[in-house]
């Protein structure tokens, strides 16, 4: 299904606008106002199941499509493979096909990169950075992550104490993050109601 252009771009541009490109973990990457995030290993960002996880997040607030976009252009990468547009139709096989690419030059499942993917809604963010293992999204509207759960279940995400507290992934672990970097992401991501 072809979703009208403008509805696309809208969620392009929400990718570039939402995200703090210069910012970096454990830094808050989000710009605005967003009420809660759940972190997630950042392997999840490369499994083409991660298609069916967008689209689950589309249900959850009725949006038409999402952009996922690679922040860092890689070797090999042009604008025109930097982002995937991703709608109720799009198929993991689509999505695998970007992850191949031709090879180790052009795949994006070749690449250590950050990513971020936003909805032309834009109620929900997914910021992603693979140097450091771990992947987050955010939600605008905390009293909408119960339409959100399946989606959250998907990716195995969890509040950062929890994340930590598992580890959830060596990202999280004591030997892959230093305790001052642990405390800034608490900081910066931390569950406020706690």
């Amino acid at each position: 299904m072809d979703q009208p252009q403008q509805i696309c771009s809208a969620a392009l541009e929400n990718t570039r606008r939402l995200i703090n490109a210069d910012r970096r973990f454990p830094g808050n990457v989000f710009v605005g106002t967003w009420d809660e995030y759940f972190f997630f290993d950042s392997d999840w960002i490369t499994d083409r199941e991660l298609v069916r996880t967008v689209q689950s997040l589309l249900r959850g607030e009725s949006g038409s499509c999402a952009c996922l976009l690679k922040l860092d252009s890689g070797t090999g990468i042009t604008d025109q493979v930097r982002h995937l547009v991703i709608d109720h139709e799009t198929t993991p096989g689509a999505y695998q096909t970007l992850l191949d690419g031709e090879g180790p030059e052009d795949g994006w499942g070749y690449d250590i990169a950050r990513y971020c993917c936003v909805s032309d809604k834009a109620s929900w963010c997914v910021y992603c950075e693979q140097a450091s293992e771990i992947g987050v999204v955010a939600f605008r509207d905390a009293d909408s992550i119960a339409v959100h759960r399946s989606a959250i279940a998907e990716l195995h995400a969890v509040h950062v104490e929890d994340a930590i507290a598992g580890p959830l992934s060596y990202g999280f672990s004591e030997r892959g993050m230093s305790p001052a970097w642990r405390t800034e992401l608490v900081r910066h991501y931390g569950d406020r109601r706690r």
